[in-house]
């Protein structure tokens, strides 16, 4: 039996890889002319920058199967401790991210009514409208207007660069969860805390790979066979019954028993005639910046910040405090920080040239971190950018069911998998890409 994988991210090789750990004859087809997708590690003299995903989150099963098949436990280190301490600006200043009821309460990123309304979510009329809604229609109904506005936009704009009212709340299992049970309350008092190792007290740490997550790429591509993998690859027609027939722009042809298609909504939606897989993507900037210590006031300390919409920081949605987070990301007297731009807020921002982004984030930095004035002005020793036109899939309401419809309506032996159906997020797509090998090799 042989397989073609249509997609040669992180999704696509992780299916290909557990299809040839199978005694499977793979191939995959890229589009592009490099396989990996979002995840990208460049290195600058002694700088190391992620110009996609910096981190693999702890604790997850997925992950940790995927590393150590790889023989890449040696290659990988944990986060600082630090890590653990996050930010949001807000209102001109930045504010610790409340990790507890206690520090909530003590937190000045919330009004006083703010903190009372959310903790008289248990009081708050059941929550009746199904799972079909948005997730900042929910939480504002559950929470309060002014909790969304600074703690879920937030965070939205961190995980999809977007806006809490366009996404659905089954994006996210918890919160679908909460509004099935009808509170957030409800549902967390159901939920199960994970233990690593049987241990319930052991602190889960991020991790990541000491020369940069793209290490997981070429890992995966030489366990496939590099052989097997094809770059731009453009598949521009599947039939939809077995034997599959796949025709290429190149005018090659194609036939597998078996399809894993790993890519895209809008590709996947073209592909099958699914026309309402497509959904809104947003397009982010990547601006990684190497600097002096000593060039602040005051030192980055913890994973990072996010900005509220209602006090924007510049055209930046956040900045991961990369060489805090992760050792080896710099030398002992530099900071490198990673700065994520655009989205839905700021859509223009991705049009803009290298030297005007750098210097935007520059001002931004400043903002954050003060000048010593040391130097004439704040300027980075190395800096990156990296553009992902329509690289966030936006998951509206419903999404997840239209998702779920149509794997019902495919015939066997054709599968999907990816973060574009199935979330964002490391942990998410290898869990979508090794349920898709299984489907396809069982």
């Amino acid at each position: 039996m042989n397989v073609v994988v249509v997609g040669g991210g992180l999704a696509g090789l992780t299916a290909a890889w557990r299809l040839r750990q199978r005694g499977l004859d793979v191939r995959v087809l890229e589009a592009s002319e490099r396989v990996g997708g979002c995840i990208a590690s460049v290195r600058q003299g002694p700088f190391l920058f992620e110009a996609g995903p910096n981190s693999m989150r702890g604790g997850s099963l997925a992950l940790e199967s995927l590393v150590q098949g790889l023989d890449l436990e040696a290659a990988r280190v944990c986060s600082n401790p630090v890590e653990r301490h996050a930010w949001i600006w807000r209102h001109g200043a930045q504010h610790p991210l409340p990790s507890s009821p206690p520090t909530l309460l003590r937190s000045k990123l919330l009004s006083t009514g703010g903190k009372l309304r959310i903790l008289a979510e248990p009081f708050i009329p059941r929550w009746r409208r199904g799972t079909n809604a948005s997730l900042g229609e929910f939480l504002a109904q559950r929470l309060g207007h002014e909790a969304v506005a600074a703690l879920v936009d937030p965070f939205t704009s961190g995980v999809f660069a977007g806006d809490p009212a366009l996404i659905g709340l089954d994006a996210f299992k918890l919160i679908e969860v909460a509004a099935e049970k009808g509170s957030l309350i409800g549902a967390l008092a159901t939920a199960r805390p994970q233990s690593v190792g049987g241990d319930k007290r052991r602190t889960v740490r991020s991790t990541t790979m000491r020369d940069g997550l793209e290490t997981l790429v070429h890992a995966l591509a030489d366990a496939i066979g590099r052989e097997r993998i094809s770059t731009s690859a453009v598949v521009t027609s599947l039939t939809r019954s077995a034997p599959f027939t796949l025709g290429l722009a190149s005018g090659e042809t194609v036939t597998a028993d078996r399809v894993v298609l790993a890519i895209p909504p809008g590709p996947l939606a073209r592909l099958l005639g699914e026309p309402e897989i497509a959904i809104p993507c947003a397009s982010v900037a990547t601006v990684s910046l190497a600097f002096h210590k000593a060039d602040f006031t005051r030192e980055p300390d913890g994973f990072g910040i996010l900005a509220a919409s209602d006090s924007p920081l510049g055209e930046v949605l956040g900045v991961i405090y990369s060489s805090s987070v992760f050792p080896g990301r710099a030398p002992e007297d530099h900071v490198v920080l990673t700065c994520v731009m655009g989205g839905v807020r700021f859509p223009e921002t991705v049009r803009r040239g290298d030297d005007e982004l750098v210097a935007s984030v520059c001002a931004v930095v400043e903002r954050l971190f003060g000048a010593s004035g040391k130097r004439p002005a704040l300027a980075p020793v190395a800096s990156h950018v990296h553009r992902w036109i329509d690289g966030i899939p936006q998951s509206p309401p419903g999404f997840r069911e239209r998702v779920k419809a149509l794997r019902a309506a495919l015939p066997a032996g054709l599968v999907l998998a990816g973060g574009g159906v199935d979330g964002p997020g490391l942990d998410p797509v290898v869990v979508s890409a090794l349920t898709a090998a299984d489907a396809v090799s069982s």
